[in-house]
């Protein structure tokens, strides 16, 4: 089992509502393009191999139940993907320099960044950030936190250099 900070660092560091609500608005944006592009590629791929338009054709057609669920998909892939690939980051992350980490400080293994990615799919999840802590049932189901990169880095660094004064003897 890894070794648990000091959760004053944690909670210092975590990042405030404003910045939650850009990673999300810039995410969002992200994978809105994303999935236009895909989609364009498939279609303008299917047009010149085969001569036909039957998949931009089923999209444009396609009720809001498969609408939701295309939408579901690409946002596991994505978030899954770039906190995966990205060492906790997201587009959204690096743009507000934030990040997510374990209850260790260090970025989560994958599987616990695909339950903090399925936790997003739970009903209502968006309402868990009203109240006091911009922390949502995402965060808190996988035991992770998104901090503000800056001010965790300057926090932990305190804590080593407080843990390195105390071992001297």
């Amino acid at each position: 089992m890894q070794k648990r900070i000091n959760k004053s660092i944690l909670e210092k560091s975590k990042a405030n509502g404003g910045k939650r609500f850009a990673n999300y608005i810039v995410d969002y944006i992200v994978q809105l393009v994303l999935f236009t592009g895909i989609m364009m590629v498939i279609v303008l791929l299917q047009l010149y191999i085969t001569g036909s338009n039957s998949i931009g054709e089923w999209f444009d057609t396609i009720g809001k139940i498969e609408e939701y669920l295309l939408g579901y998909v690409l946002m596991v892939i994505y978030y899954f993907a770039m906190e995966s690939l990205a060492k906790g980051k997201t587009i959204g992350k690096l743009i507000t320099n934030t990040k997510v980490v374990n209850l260790s400080g260090e970025t989560p293994d994958t599987a616990n960044i695909m339950k903090r990615t399925l936790c997003r799919l739970i009903p209502f999840n968006a309402l868990s950030f009203l109240g006091n802590e911009a922390r949502g049932w995402h965060d808190s189901l996988s035991d992770t936190y998104v901090v503000d990169a800056k001010t965790f880095d300057m926090e932990m660094q305190k804590q080593f250099a407080m843990e390195e004064i105390g071992s001297e003897n």
